[in-house]
């Protein structure tokens, strides 16, 4: 059975492109644009909206490209931070996909504001990205659980998750949020075969 190749919005590949211009650089940039077959959006980049014309193959191939160019275990550093700076983007040129806008968070318990934080992502993920998303939690961690990533069109080898870019998103986010850093780490992929992409968040932040 194929993997389903969903449509995502324009910004979602817009911010990602932008993530790793600011982390590679402009000639980084561009060679990640020709290595991974996306090269005619160097005249023509992608617009900064809403509307659903790129696909979840043309976001992973341009994540495959960073991971072929440093390596597995090198993108792993180099793909977590274009997630948090994907975060970042995202927060100042596309607020409506996060929701995040206005939202009162200073007098909220630290774990309140987590849960409202990952609740907000796994709306956006879901309405407004396409990539289907729900929240668990247990006693020592949260999960943030996602159905339908990306990453199953990853061409990859490694016995390892893919989705740094996604991990450091999340991680990011919390950091706005609480001021704290909090250990999100992929438990399950679906470019290993699994039925969901699963990242566990620490109860505990890091010192």
């Amino acid at each position: 059975m194929s993997a389903e190749n969903r449509p995502m919005p324009n910004a979602a590949l817009y911010v990602l492109f932008k993530a790793i211009e600011e982390v590679m650089g402009e000639k980084g940039f561009r060679a990640m644009l020709n290595a991974s077959g996306l090269q005619g959006y160097l005249t023509n980049p992608p617009p900064n909206n809403l509307d659903y014309d790129i696909t979840f193959e043309d976001y992973a191939r341009l994540q495959q490209a960073v991971e072929d160019f440093y390596g597995h275990r090198g993108a792993r550093a180099v793909l977590a931070q274009i997630g948090r700076v994907t975060f970042r983007y995202t927060l100042e040129q596309q607020p409506a996909i996060l929701g995040l806008a206005g939202l009162a968070l200073k007098l909220l318990p630290e774990q309140a504001k987590v849960k409202m934080i990952l609740n907000r992502m796994e709306h956006a993920s879901t309405e407004r990205v396409n990539m289907t998303a729900h929240v668990e939690e247990d006693d020592d961690a949260w999960y943030f659980v996602v159905t339908a990533c990306p990453c199953v069109f990853r061409e990859r080898k490694p016995t390892s998750p893919a989705c740094y870019t996604t991990a450091g998103t999340i991680q990011e986010a919390l950091r706005w949020a609480t001021g704290n850093h909090y250990m999100v780490r992929e438990v399950k992929c679906m470019n290993l075969g699994d039925p969901e992409c699963r990242y566990r968040i620490d109860k505990t932040p890091q010192s």
